[in-house]
């Protein structure tokens, strides 16, 4: 709903006092926006970017720098939509209007609790006061036409080739190339269609005779207030706290430590190139005053490997969801589209004043049973056709307080499984805030593959921990952030063969003096039990140690082992040889420790340079430490009077275990992210450049360059290639009309 000003002289003239501070300060608040790349979560400061798609999070974001919000219709459902705000803030934005009546300024919003001078500053691009039209009563005509249309075309391509393209193993030729129409009018209607095909894949052939291998489709339309989005074709459904489906993006443990909790709308349109990781079918939300009902179907073809028994195809052994969306050997062509899956359910919410509960029920069915090898840590993971969900999510907010949390039940042919996150954000000041979270994951939990809960492992099954965060911010210019997340495993994970458990500790400073200049240090140390085992030297020796030593006495029998007690080392034997000492498994706690300085620099409104150096450091308690360093240095330029920009960078590693690899996010072209791994030793450049063509055409061209030292090859089986030198292009033209 939306609230109408209400007299209050109270509150009036706290305003007007405010308004005459805003004044005077906001000159200086303006200055610092980064109107170039103004994110309120900067992707190259998260943790564990590996797995994450950014590319729809910063389609998002730039829409919104295009189009941004009005904050004069103040309604729950617009707020939400955005995803830069809490539930904690907009309710408390909305009670200060309830009270107050409209916004007079922008930085009116310092008075709300849940609103520092940061974060106000952060949101600044992506906000406004100027009213508008009711887009809900433009025609549907003029919805349709009247609005944006974006052609975008991008090609891509890496040097040297690798080796199944040498050996015609890849059918397809080198080139990733991708296309898509987009539409949108304002925020209430959007629709287009996306084809894309990986390296390696057909196009226009035998495999792929409509041309491209995925196709992706979507309608998306805001229609009015009690019929709130009717989606069709491929669209994001998020439900709860993603314990029983979220296909959207969303963040778990970052320095920003208080943000725990997902916040994201139900129903998004589906724009990415993810070919598993969304819902394909038809969606209604509805708006029933308090409640509000969202009756989803979703049927697509996904990927599966199956294997039988025998050579009639009767008896199946194996049948396993892939989820790469590779078509580019004979095999994966076989796998593609192999197995229907259907999911179809409903979302059902009541909303009142603070608190909130949401009801989701979920119906997952196959064409054919999902089937694997049972094994001791897998043995509870679903198997057969038919698996439905249950849960009860909820939050409930205070002045200072925010609860939330979701309880989930899977239920399949031969189990049930329990799966439970409660937490809360407790804000007693302006400078102080905490985090807690508390989950319980079942092993008999089946989460399906469109799950994203709080968690340290990629699914929310056979999992308990506790997470502690808290944040202080004594001024604008000094951030401290620190979390704390105990978990354990009560039963086995792969390669762990027993119960296991670990802590995660994160330390963040940031100390921004001035518009122009930010740094901040990130310590984070992890311990973890897990499968260790021996790696010999180039001496074909291990060196004994206090920690190594009880292992080997307690896994090797006095006739096996035979210690060089002159050198302090073991080696093999006679009685025991190099393949057996290479195969013993061991249960160790694994201490991880990485250490990141970053540096950043505005030099004016032009230039900006950034500085970064991260080391990794990895013990177990059989190995000698290993350790990695990484370091780059960046420029951008972005000018308003010249139509083109860059920005570049040279990274500089060594880095000599696999297991202490760095990733690190790079700037890309638009809507597309680059996180490379960095292992072994060598050196990396990237150069991004973008050039406004015309008022309606926009070119980016990407360059990267990546040298490893003493090696003479990249990758293993068809993704090898024989040269320490690799190459990448990629080239993007955006038409917009």
């Amino acid at each position: 709903m939306l609230y109408q000003r209400k007299n209050n002289p109270n509150s009036k003239r706290l305003i007007s006092i405010l308004i005459v501070c805003t004044i005077i300060i906001a000159p200086k608040v303006m200055n610092a926006q980064n109107l170039d790349d103004p994110l309120i979560i900067d992707p190259s400061s998260i943790e564990n970017t590996a797995n994450l798609d950014f590319s729809q999070w910063l389609e998002q974001r730039e829409e919104l720098l295009q189009n941004p919000l009005q904050l004069h219709k103040l309604a729950y459902s617009i707020l939400r939509q955005s995803e830069i705000f809490s539930e904690q803030q907009i309710y408390e934005l909305l009670e200060h209007i309830k009270t107050n009546g409209s916004l007079l300024s922008l930085y009116e919003l310092q008075v709300i609790p849940s609103f520092n001078l940061t974060f106000i500053e952060q949101i600044l691009p992506y906000i406004q006061l100027r009213s508008s039209i009711d887009d809900y009563q433009v025609p549907i005509k003029q919805m349709l036409t009247k609005g944006t249309h974006e052609l975008f075309f991008r090609y891509y391509q890496s040097f040297p080739q690798k080796k199944g393209f040498q050996t015609n193993n890849y059918i397809g030729r080198p080139k990733q190339l991708f296309l898509r129409y987009k539409y949108h009018f304002s925020n209430k209607m959007y629709y287009g269609l996306t084809g894309e095909k990986d390296a390696g894949e057909q196009f226009f052939g035998p495999s792929n005779k409509t041309g491209f291998d995925f196709y992706s489709g979507y309608f998306f339309w805001r229609i009015n207030k009690k019929v709130e989005v009717l989606a069709l074709g491929d669209y994001h459904l998020n439900l709860g706290q993603g314990l029983v489906l979220f296909t959207g993006f969303g963040f778990n443990k970052t320095s920003n430590v208080c943000g725990v909790k997902k916040e994201s709308t139900v129903l998004k349109p589906y724009t990415s190139i993810n070919e598993y990781a969304y819902m394909r079918g038809a969606a209604l939300s509805l708006n029933l005053g308090k409640f509000s009902l969202t009756p989803f179907v979703s049927i697509k073809n996904v990927d599966a490997s199956t294997s039988y028994l025998d050579s009639t195809n009767q008896s199946l052994q194996s049948n396993r969801i892939q989820t790469s969306g590779y078509h580019r050997t004979a095999s994966e062509i076989d796998n593609k589209h192999k197995l229907l899956e259907i999911h179809n359910g409903l979302y059902a919410s009541f909303k009142y004043a603070n608190y909130h509960i949401g009801l989701s029920l979920l119906n997952t069915h196959y064409s054919d049973s999902i089937k694997f090898t049972s094994q001791h840590y897998n043995q509870f993971q679903f198997q057969g056709k038919n698996l439905s969900h249950t849960s009860l999510d909820y939050h409930w907010i205070l002045p200072k307080v925010h609860f939330f949390g979701e309880s989930a039940l899977s239920i399949s042919s031969h189990q049930k499984g329990l799966a439970s996150l409660n937490g809360l954000i407790f804000h007693p000041s302006k400078i102080l805030d905490f985090s807690l979270v508390h989950r319980y994951y079942s092993p008999r939990y089946q989460a399906s593959l469109l799950t994203n809960a709080f968690a340290e492992s990629t699914s929310p099954i056979n999992e308990r921990g506790f997470y502690l965060g808290v944040s202080i911010k004594p001024n604008r210019h000094f951030i401290f952030a620190s979390y704390l997340d105990y978990y354990s495993f009560p039963w086995l994970r792969y390669q762990t063969t027993k119960p296991s458990q670990g802590y995660d500790l994160l330390i963040s400073a940031k100390y921004k003096p001035s518009k122009t200049l930010e740094c901040y240090i990130n310590f984070k140390r992890e311990v973890k039990e897990g499968n260790t085992t021996i790696q010999l030297n180039e001496n074909n020796a291990i060196l004994l140690s206090r920690t190594n030593r009880p292992y080997f006495d307690a896994y090797f029998t006095n006739q096996q082992v035979q210690y060089d007690e002159n050198s302090a080392v073991l080696r093999p034997s006679a009685s025991l040889s190099k393949q057996e000492l290479e195969a013993a498994k061991f249960i160790t706690p694994i201490l991880n420790q990485r250490l990141r300085l970053h540096l950043s620099y505005s030099i004016n409104s032009s230039w900006t340079i950034q500085s970064r150096l991260e080391c990794s450091f990895i013990k177990d308690q059989i190995n000698s430490p290993s350790r990695g360093i990484l370091l780059y240095q960046d420029l951008k330029f972005k000018s308003t009077r010249l139509p083109f920009g860059f920005s570049t960078r040279i990274s500089l590693f060594d880095i000599r275990q696999f297991a202490n690899r760095i990733y690190s996010y790079e700037s890309d072209v638009l809507h597309q992210f680059s996180i490379p791994s960095f292992f072994n030793a060598g050196m990396r450049y990237y150069f991004n450049f973008q050039y406004q063509m015309s008022k309606n055409i926009k070119l980016w061209l990407r360059f990267s360059h990546s040298y490893y030292k003493d090696v003479n090859s990249k990758g293993t089986g068809n993704d090898e290639i024989n040269s320490n030198k690799l190459y990448d292009i990629k080239l993007q033209i955006r038409l917009k009309f």
